[in-house]
């Protein structure tokens, strides 16, 4: 398969059993040791019709349209997020969290303290330093053309550091390594998870040790995801003790009987 676009096609294809190399010829450039030129054809088959059928252009061009979507503050301020703390408190009434909101405004301040590190770290050409999504997403976006060898060594390293923080963070939010005992708080992870998203949607503009002033979207939404998960087990046991209400309230009447 070519390349890509900039080679020259043959128009009117090419004949394999008509060519010919007289290997005695010394006069044939193939043979004298001049390059050998690679010579390419439009196939017939899907994956040539397919491949001749993409607008790299048209692409492109969504692909900058979507990102500048994606980097418009009030899309995310005023979007999903707010809409996933809006159902969580409907959720779970009356339980209280806010206590917990100057813990997840310290623990935010760690996160984008620990991901400036990163980016200080994995730039590969400062004072162009990575983006956030770049370092979220775990690859590095080559700006020129192909990565080169040491940016996708980079790629790897900063991939492996930044999933162990966000796995990190996303069991301090949980609370998922702290032993339960029986004067423990229950839902603690839920109302700790709760008060780190309202943090970020109150206080989303940060500037990650100057590299990057503005927004930090990662870590709304990885508090959303804890959050998400920790309403999961509140509903579930939820569910549970209403069962076990029920059942207590149909052989109560049955005794009555």
């Amino acid at each position: 398969m070519a390349p890509g676009r900039k080679i020259m096609i043959e128009e009117h294809g090419i004949t394999f059993e008509d060519d010919h190399v007289d290997f005695l010829d010394n006069d044939d450039p193939q043979i004298a040791g001049e390059p050998f030129r690679k010579r390419y054809y439009e196939s017939n088959k899907i994956l040539g019709i397919l491949y001749r059928s993409i607008n790299e252009r048209a692409f492109f061009k969504e692909l900058h349209n979507t990102s500048a979507i994606l980097k418009d503050d009030s899309r995310t301020s005023t979007g999903v997020l707010p809409g996933v703390l809006e159902y969580v408190c409907t959720e779970v009434g009356d339980l209280a969290w806010k206590h917990w909101k100057e813990y997840a405004a310290a623990m935010k301040d760690t996160y984008e303290a620990a991901v400036r590190d990163i980016i200080l770290q994995y730039s590969t050409n400062p004072p162009e330093y990575l983006e956030e999504i770049e370092v979220f997403i775990g690859s590095i976006i080559c700006r020129t053309g192909q990565r080169s060898k040491r940016q996708k060594e980079f790629t790897t390293g900063m991939k492996e550091k930044y999933d162990r923080e966000a796995r990190a963070y996303m069991a301090a939010m949980r609370a998922c390594d702290e032993i339960q005992d029986v004067d423990s708080d229950q839902w603690k992870g839920l109302r700790l998870s709760m008060a780190c998203l309202d943090v970020y949607i109150k206080r989303p503009n940060s500037n990650i040790g100057r590299l990057h002033a503005g927004r930090t979207d990662s870590f709304g939404w990885i508090a959303a995801a804890a959050v998400l998960r920790e309403l999961e087990v509140f509903q579930e046991y939820r569910d549970v003790e209403h069962l076990k209400k029920g059942w207590g309230m149909f052989k109560k009447a049955l005794r009555l009987k």
